[in-house]
């Protein structure tokens, strides 16, 4: 995982320049964003892999004009814990990589 949680705050590793991603923000209530990569081994693959199993979970991954990177928001009411699962055996992979963006008070109380 491009960021890790210290302290209760998602904090980035650098793996992912900010410029391409912007800064960390509170979304209070609402969804939590989660933004990553596909890296180019795992190709087109591995965004239709990432796209069906985020449609089973009822979810979205919205494509970004930079190639390769992605952005899934999460409402409040999705298991936080089914999309992390997902997400962390690509990362494991090594076929894609994520970051918190901003975790909803709800989701926050999952992990």
């Amino acid at each position: 995982m491009i960021s890790r949680r210290v302290g209760g705050a998602a904090q980035g590793r650098g793996l992912a320049p900010k410029a391409l991603f912007g800064g960390s923000m509170d979304t209070g209530e609402l969804i939590s964003i989660l933004r990553g990569i596909v890296y180019m081994r795992g190709g087109r693959r591995a965004e239709l892999l990432l796209g069906r199993k985020m449609a089973d979970l009822g979810l979205v991954v919205h494509p970004t004009p930079m190639k390769g990177l992605f952005v899934i928001d999460v409402p409040p009411e999705q298991s936080y814990s089914a999309v992390r699962s997902v997400l962390d055996a690509g990362a494991e992979r090594g076929v894609w990589d994520y970051e918190e963006a901003a975790i909803s008070a709800v989701h926050d109380a999952q992990l």
